[in-house]
Formats: structure tokens, sequence, C-alpha cells
């Protein structure tokens, strides 16, 4: 059991997003960074779709009601319990009553906290997240809310200080590069545009969230300018605006839009694009195949388990 002593500026309670929603128009939703929430579900032995904290732009605090098997990942966080520091990417047992805090120390957006057992939602209606905002998206954790673990009988020592080295982690970063497949419209776009959009880098702005990432640089135009009818759409395509500046749309965006789609992010770089800094990051295309992208996702969750070292390799801080 946990208890929010800080909320961040986002901290919500995300599970890996389920199946099967979006055909009724409800938005996948789930966490903003897919690998490092499955690694913290990994290291602290849940399965990876498991429950966990995750925790947006700003430092948060919470407290231990009892004892337990905690891990926190994501680039640009830091680890402190009790006042002392502890690696990121590690599963540490912690007391009951003791402090854990996450500081926001550089480059990075979200973090992501698992506890072993994995988090509980209570049951009743609309129990797939704890409160919900519009009934479509996890309501923000406040402070003093208490969060229930899922009892395990598994030996929690068993488990501790296992570790996820930065070396097998993604290359996050300020300015980086994403594979992306062609869109709906991406024949909508003649060759300039097309040449424009994987020659030239764009910058995330500040005005973006879980919905989309919207980014500022040559705008793009389309063949044509009539009206399109409104489509499925999920996260990672690219939607084009009539101003000509894209949006990624991110976990939480809409089942349907009408902007014109150029092209879509692959599943297993959107962590990369996740983690940009808003205001300064910068994000050039590169365009990959549907064989590749099923490739790079496959090998990105197999590669994550395999590379979590034992125990007794590394320390705690």
């Amino acid at each position: 059991m946990l208890e929010i002593l800080r909320p961040a500026v986002s901290t919500s309670l995300q599970p890996a997003a389920p199946p099967g929603w979006m055909s009724f128009g409800v938005p996948a939703s789930g966490p903003m960074d897919t690998l490092a929430f499955r690694a913290a579900n990994l290291l602290v032995g849940n399965p990876a779709s498991a429950i966990a904290i995750e925790i947006g732009f700003s430092g948060a605090a919470v407290l231990t009601l009892q004892d337990c098997l905690l891990a926190a990942t994501g680039p640009g966080f830091s680890l402190h319990i009790n006042g002392q520091p502890f690696r990121m990417w590690t599963s540490i047992y912690t007391r009951r009553n003791s402090l854990v805090e996450l500081y926001k120390t550089d480059a990075g957006n979200w973090a992501y906290l698992a506890v072993h057992g994995g988090l509980l939602v209570q049951p009743g209606p609309g129990s797939r997240f704890p409160g919900l905002d519009s009934a479509l998206r996890p309501a923000p954790l406040t402070a003093g809310q208490t969060i229930h673990a899922h009892s395990s009988g598994q030996s929690l020592a068993a488990l501790a200080s296992r570790h996820l080295p930065e070396q097998t982690r993604l290359s996050y970063g300020k300015n980086i590069t994403v594979r992306v497949l062609p869109g709906p419209q991406y024949n909508q776009f003649n060759k300039t545009e097309k040449d424009t959009f994987f020659s030239y880098e764009y910058t995330l702005t500040e005005q973006s969230d879980r919905i989309g990432y919207r980014l500022s640089g040559p705008a793009l135009k389309r063949n044509n300018s009539s009206e399109l009818v409104s489509e499925g759409m999920a996260c990672g395509c690219i939607q084009v605006p009539p101003g000509g500046q894209p949006i990624v749309m991110q976990a939480d965006s809409p089942t349907t839009g009408g902007y014109p789609k150029i092209a879509s992010v692959i599943s297993a770089d959107q962590p990369l694009l996740a983690q940009l800094p808003f205001g300064s990051g910068t994000v050039r295309f590169e365009q990959a195949s549907l064989e590749e992208a099923h490739i790079a996702l496959r090998q990105q969750i197999e590669n994550l388990a395999s590379a979590i070292h034992s125990p007794e390799t590394f320390p705690l801080f």
C-alpha cells in the first residue's frame, strides 16, 4: 500500500492499454513510455501489463504503508528513499513507512513506479481506472490518496536488486530520429512536401500533452484542400492540420480524426518521442517498412526481459 504525499504535475495509475475498446470510441490510453513501464513491472516480478504509477514532468513523493518491492524507471529522474540516493531501473526492497521521492533532474518527461504484485483498481462500474476523467482516461492522483497493491506469496528479497543496465535501455535524448510508416493520406502530399517531412527536423512545442505532441518546423501542404471524412486513428499517427504543422497523436488520442495523416511513428520508437523534452527537443523522421516495424517491436519486447541482470551484479546506488 502506498500513500501519495506529493503528486507530480501529471500523476496517474496506468495499466497497459487493453485491446478492444477503440471500436466503441474509447481512447486506448495506457503509459506514454511503454518500454519504461514494462521494465518497471518486470524488475519487480510483475506481468509487463500490471498497473503502475506514471509520474510526469516533475518530481513526486509517496510513503510506503507496508514492506514492499518497488522499482522506478524513466529518463531524467533520480530516486531517493528516506533521503538516500538509490538507482533507477532497479528493484529495491523497501520497509514500511519509507519516504520514496523522485526528483526531476534532466531531459525526459515520464517516470514509472511499480510495486511487486501490481497496484489495485477498486472494483465497480467504470473500474478500468480508479476514478475517470470524462469516463475515458485516468483521473490524476492527489495528495493523501492511498493505493493498494496485490499481495503475493513470492519472496521479495529474492527479487531485490534486479537491474536494467544503461547500455541495454533506449538511447533517450534531446535530438532523436524516429521511424515512421506511410499514413493513409501519404500520397496526398507531393514529392517536395514528402522530402521536406523527411529532411528537416521538427521541434516539440510546449503545447503538447498526452493527447498529442505538436511539432514546429517547415509547414506541410496537401495536393488539395478538400474535406476528409473522419476515420480511425491511434497513437503514433501524424496528422497535418490546415496550418501545416504536424501533430503526433499520443496515448490519450481520440479514436477518430479528420485531418490527413502523412505517416505514423512505429511502436518501438514511440517511447523515444514520448520522452522528448517539450520546447527544446527535436525530432527527425525516417521511413521504415511494416516488416521492419514488426521486427523492431518484437525484438524490443523480447530483449527487455533478458537484459535484466541478477541481484549480485549491481549495487543499489
